[in-house]
């Protein structure tokens, strides 16, 4: 699988460093996790799969050899606003195609409750496309579309011109998407 928007961080722990992924942000009204990182950070190689470390906690693996898909960090962290929330949804006919790995969640706030914003770390899978509709703290809300070689970035006002150069229609009614949490929750 390809990676989306994972990079690799360096962090120290009492018994050494590690390379990791982190979701979300440590302290009250936040939820942290790391997701380690055990192989050379290669952001073109297509080799990356997901493992389980000894004590069955996710991870990044290389195995040597391709395969289709991604693994992909999606944030709906915007600016700041007090009480803004970000959302991720998925076209619900996508729910096959996607895995949610490990999560975290950001907070503004002493105590998290000025608002905050959620990270996933997720397998996607082919049949493509796959649609995500991100809903930012305050920034604009987009979508995310992965095909198979890339992923883009696209505004609402983008769509027609979208469609025109990849031949991918994208679905604007909200009720064909709906929030991932409660989405994939509901169809595991």
């Amino acid at each position: 699988m390809k990676l989306y928007n994972v990079e690799p961080k360096e962090e120290e722990f009492p018994w050494g460093v590690m390379q990791i992924v982190m979701l979300g942000e440590k302290g009250r009204g936040r939820i942290y996790t790391i997701v380690p990182f055990q192989c050379e950070y290669d952001p073109y190689a297509s080799d990356y799969e997901i493992g389980t470390t000894k004590s069955g906690k996710p991870k990044i693996v290389r195995t040597g050899k391709p395969s289709p898909g991604y693994i992909a960090k999606i944030s709906t962290l915007g600016d700041y606003v007090r009480g803004a929330h970000g959302e991720l949804r998925l076209l619900k006919t996508n729910a096959p195609n996607v895995k949610i790995i490990a999560s975290g969640l950001g907070a503004w706030g002493d105590a998290g409750r000025l608002g905050s914003w959620p990270e996933y770390l997720l397998t996607i899978s082919p049949p493509f496309p796959v649609v995500f509709y991100v809903i930012p703290t305050r920034l604009k809300n987009y979508y995310l579309v992965f095909v198979t070689n890339a992923v883009f970035k696209v505004y609402r006002e983008q769509l027609a011109s979208f469609e025109e150069e990849t031949g991918f229609t994208i679905p604007e009614n909200p009720e064909e998407y709906e929030n991932i949490d409660k989405l994939l929750k509901e169809s595991e």
